[in-house]
């Protein structure tokens, strides 16, 4: 065999080798399905609320196409905030991921409301994928039941005389 026989096959060899593991690459990703959420979802997710707080800026009534709400009455409630808006922010913690559909993510908020009282609220909110988008829940217990897998809701409560509670929102 000629010298160059030898080199042809080897490149053969090699393009065959590298065709073969690009096959295999395509078939794991097939079988396994890609996950919702890559690495690159702290940097989505945290877009995403961003986006969500410039909504803020303008009014809570801007914020309102962000959130998701599992009870309408919490969306009337929400949206009864319509004219108040976010005038700071202060990310506090987050986004963590709580799992691959789940982040958490810690803020301090003045709004125009609250800046008039001298005060400012810390709050948990959280951005999940729910059917392939993204979405804010601004309560613990509007996180759906599928996608609470590793979720400890105990470290997402806090007591805050100025948070108004459920009980007292019902009860108006």
């Amino acid at each position: 065999m000629s010298m160059m026989c030898i080199r042809i096959k080897k490149r053969g060899g090699i393009l065959a080798l590298v065709v073969a593991l690009i096959a295999m690459l395509f078939w794991v990703l097939a079988v396994n399905g890609s996950p919702e959420l890559s690495s690159q979802s702290i940097d989505d997710v945290s877009t995403f609320y961003h986006a969500y707080l410039d909504a803020l800026q303008e009014s809570y009534a801007s914020g309102f196409e962000y959130v998701h709400f599992e009870e309408a009455w919490e969306s009337e409630a929400y949206l009864a905030n319509g004219r108040d808006r976010l005038l700071e922010y202060n990310i506090l913690e987050g986004p963590t991921e709580i799992n691959d559909s789940l982040f958490a993510i810690k803020c301090e908020f003045v709004t125009e409301s609250s800046k008039t009282m001298g005060i400012s609220s810390v709050a948990f909110n959280f951005v999940a994928m729910i059917d392939g988008q993204f979405w804010v829940i601004t309560n613990v217990r509007n996180i759906p039941a599928d996608l609470r897998d590793n979720f400890d809701e105990s470290k997402y409560q806090y007591f805050d005389e100025n948070i108004v509670s459920e009980d007292e929102i019902m009860m108006s």
